[in-house]
């Protein structure tokens, strides 16, 4: 077995309805040291007034939240914590991010299914603006070089945490 990688870092990248909080939410529960903190994109979108905001005006608060979610997280890990961030970089987003994190030990995550699973999903959440997913899809990947991916219409969230613990302590 090769050495296991120790990252400060964890970043879980996909679409809507990848299934990559799932794994993330599992992920914070088993890993035991050090202590971490679980960083969702979501839970700043969620404070905004969303349901106030089109489409255009969304993509323009996108920027100003990753660099909210990216300074929070070095602070995070100044602070000798792990973070494990779930978010969805769009259009110039992981680039940014990315900058922000120089320094870091980052372990990047692909979490990814087929568009008509994603679709699917979506569906059957109900707390999801369908079309999401789809308008993700092409654009969610674009330019990142990961360290691992998870194809969640094989794995399922406990199956994708497994392989993860196989490589990172």
């Amino acid at each position: 077995m090769s050495k296991k990688i120790s990252p400060n870092l964890i970043v879980f990248n996909g679409t809507s309805s990848s299934g990559k909080s799932s794994i993330a939410h599992i992920l914070h529960r088993k890993l035991l040291n050090p202590p971490r903190l679980l960083i969702k994109l979501d839970d700043l979108l969620y404070r905004l007034p969303l349901s106030e905001i089109n489409r255009d005006e969304y993509r323009k608060l996108c920027d100003p939240c990753h660099d909210t979610l990216s300074g929070y997280t070095l602070s995070a890990i100044k602070s000798g914590l792990l973070c494990i961030v779930d978010t969805v970089f769009e259009e110039g987003c992981f680039e940014r991010f990315s900058k922000k994190l120089s320094g870091v030990k980052p372990f990047y995550i692909k979490v990814f299914c087929p568009l008509e699973i994603l679709k699917q999903r979506e569906a059957e959440r109900g707390d999801r603006k369908i079309g999401t997913a789809e308008g993700q899809f092409d654009i969610t990947h674009l330019g990142i070089k990961y360290d691992l991916e998870l194809d969640t219409s094989k794995l399922s969230p406990e199956e994708s945490v497994s392989k993860i613990l196989r490589i990172v302590e």
